[in-house]
């Protein structure tokens, strides 16, 4: 059971971008050529152009799609090379990543924006796509938060 796990990142958010599209295209690329289907993905809150009713969440979204715009953009042709692809994946969209501990208590949204979420530590960010090994969630873009 072969699985591919990805969590590109960059600190050059601002400005435009292909690194994920790029790098996502090729990853589709040569797990079909391998014929390895499982692909477990980063990608970001925002990327859905996704609203909340919480005025926290709903202002850090409107602020995130405004400073990143670019990046999102590039986050979204990725979701487009996943969403065309025949894998069986799966693109995470954590709120803001912070350096905090693993706790491995956040809340799941598979649609939306968690309510009055705005953050979550890279150790649950990663705590969850593990779990995606023994528990897949197939196509969906679930967000994450505390």
């Amino acid at each position: 059971h072969d699985i591919v796990v990805s969590a590109l990142g960059s600190d050059n958010r601002r400005g435009p971008t292909r690194l994920y599209s790029t790098a996502t295209a090729n990853i589709v690329w040569a797990m079909t050529e391998a014929g390895v289907r499982r692909l477990i993905a980063l990608s970001n809150y925002g990327v859905l152009s996704e609203g909340s009713r919480h005025p926290l969440t709903a202002l850090l979204a409107w602020a995130v799609r405004l400073a990143i715009r670019d990046t999102l953009a590039d986050h979204r042709l990725a979701v487009e090379h996943l969403k065309r692809s025949s894998l069986d994946w799966i693109a995470i969209r954590p709120m803001a990543l912070t350096n905090g501990p693993h706790t491995g208590i956040y809340r799941v949204a598979p649609n939306g924006l968690p309510s009055g979420g705005i953050r979550i530590s890279r150790a649950d960010v990663a705590d969850f796509m593990l779990k995606q090994l023994a528990t897949p969630l197939s196509g969906q873009l679930p967000a994450l938060a505390y």
